[in-house]
């Protein structure tokens, strides 16, 4: 063979095992892995782990319980301070998650102040995902601002409470003493007067019959309260003013007509009455007892047509990865002020969902009848293509427009996609 022909063969050889080793490089497999390898999860919420690049179905276990646990989807709910490992199994691999979650409570369990004074309270163990409601038993005597801001109005003693994510999370107190401011004036008593010379009797007028308007009452019991609501909305409502009876002594019991329309869905301290919507219309009677004494509630749950014609995004290139924002438009034919939207997104290329809200939407400079927010990409959203599975829009009443990509309970356009990188 000469140098020529050997120079050919060398080279061939040579191209063809470049030629193999891309084929070998393109056909290895990617490393199956957890989507997260280390959480911190607040109190009582949860988070969905799953294996990456595998369609084995692991399974799941918790090594510490109390902080953590993990069903069969591998959706993990924390229980209580402390640090956990969530192992999902496949054959002889494990492959761990480590959770943290951290101790939840509030700054002071007691506090004392003048009347006129201020002191804030603050919530540690929480998220900035998380809701906290702020409420007093008697603002008469100090309040308390949506920021945890408690303020004494005159001398006596309440108790105020956070309450975490509408119910659904721990519900915290602190006992507020204010002194020295005034205390409330009782009534003055009319003095004894000389007893009068008596007069010849007179028979006394009949006492006229009042009329009970029957739109105020609901099998006999007072309504105390009549509300007009959207879907989905949650209601706290201090029932403790509705009754004479000793409520610290006697569990408040309730009663709905209809709880596709209305339900209470938590009593918090006896007196906290926590009331959530549902998915229908109409006219729902919450009946509250306590002891003897019968009170109720009423919920006109009502649907306003936002007239929903149009979801799409802007993206700030081709493709997306976790911390990039992407601005999300909702078009109307009406002039409604949007308070937020909850989207249900999902990925084409596995079966994991993705639920977000987004808050603060506003209307666009650029085109009328278009309302704006922002929308922060997570980064535990893998690769791959997302879209809109469905959402519900909020108005700034709370009504509710529900969408889906087969159109709405009235009219809708488009749709959104996006690629995460």
């Amino acid at each position: 063979m000469n140098k020529k022909s050997l120079k050919i063969l060398v080279s061939v050889l040579l191209v063809f095992s470049l030629v193999f080793q891309m084929s070998s490089g393109s056909q290895a497999k990617a490393a199956v892995k957890l989507n997260m390898t280390k959480v911190t999860l607040t109190l009582n919420n949860t988070v969905d782990l799953y294996l990456e690049n595998t369609s084995s179905k692991p399974k799941w276990s918790s090594s510490k319980k109390s902080v953590a646990t993990v069903d069969s989807s591998g959706e993990v709910t924390a229980k209580g301070p402390g640090t956990a490992k969530i192992t999902a199994k496949v054959g002889k691999k494990q492959y761990v998650c480590k959770i943290n979650v951290p101790k939840q409570y509030l700054s002071s369990k007691t506090v004392t102040l003048n009347a006129g004074e201020s002191k804030n309270l603050r919530m540690y163990g929480v998220s900035k995902t998380d809701d906290i409601f702020w409420c007093s038993d008697n603002e008469d005597i100090a309040t308390i601002s949506s920021s945890g801001k408690i303020t004494a109005v005159r001398n006596g003693k309440t108790t105020v409470y956070a309450i975490l994510n509408a119910g659904l999370g721990e519900t915290y107190s602190c006992d507020v003493i204010v002194q020295g401011g005034q205390e409330a004036t009782p009534s003055p008593v009319p003095p004894a007067s000389a007893s009068p010379s008596p007069s010849p009797s007179v028979s006394p007028s009949p006492t006229p019959t009042p009329n009970l308007n029957p739109e105020d009452y609901y099998n006999g019991n007072r309504i105390v309260q009549k509300t007009k609501a959207g879907f989905y909305h949650t209601d706290i409502v201090d029932v403790g003013k509705y009754f004479s009876s000793d409520i610290e002594t006697y569990v408040i019991k309730n009663e709905s007509s209809n709880r596709g329309i209305a339900y209470v869905d938590k009593v918090v301290n006896n007196r906290l009455v926590m009331v959530r919507t549902g998915g229908y219309i109409g006219t729902a009677y919450i009946t509250l007892t306590c002891n003897t004494e019968r009170v109720v509630l009423r919920y006109n749950v009502e649907h306003k047509q936002i007239d929903i014609t149009g979801i799409y995004v802007d993206t700030p290139g081709i493709t997306v990865k976790a911390g990039d924002k992407i601005k999300i438009h909702i078009d109307t034919m009406m002039d409604n002020a949007f308070k937020s939207a909850t989207f249900y997104l999902k990925s084409y290329e596995l079966n994991v969902p993705a639920r977000v809200s987004v808050t603060d939407f506003v209307k666009d400079p650029k085109m009328p009848y278009s309302y704006v927010a922002e929308l922060t990409i997570s980064k535990d959203m893998p690769a791959g293509m997302w879209g809109l599975d469905w959402c519900m829009v909020y108005d700034d009443k709370g009504y509710v427009e529900m969408v889906n990509a087969n159109g709405t309970v009235n009219e809708f356009a488009d749709t959104f996609f996006f690629f995460v990188r």
